[in-house]
């Protein structure tokens, strides 16, 4: 299986369909503006392993959250 760590979410999605793979997307909060947000952060099974035509694979998307802040009234 291929490398993914840094891809973009579609690009990774397909590049695992084409292969024959099952892409399980699973999002990670990551800050807003970050060069993560909709790039592959982790796979599993890992890169490099050697997987049968099926085989359902999990990735990890950066996922911007947006800072919340609480304002307390006196």
């Amino acid at each position: 299986m291929s490398q993914l760590d840094g891809l973009f979410a579609d690009t990774a999605i397909t590049t695992l369909r084409n292969a024959g793979l099952d892409p399980i997307p699973v999002f990670e909060s990551v800050p807003v503006g970050s060069s993560q947000v909709g790039r592959i952060r982790a796979q599993s099974p890992a890169a490099f392993v050697k997987v049968g035509s099926g085989t359902q694979v999990t990735i990890t998307i950066g996922e911007a959250t947006i800072a919340t802040s609480t304002t307390v009234k006196p």
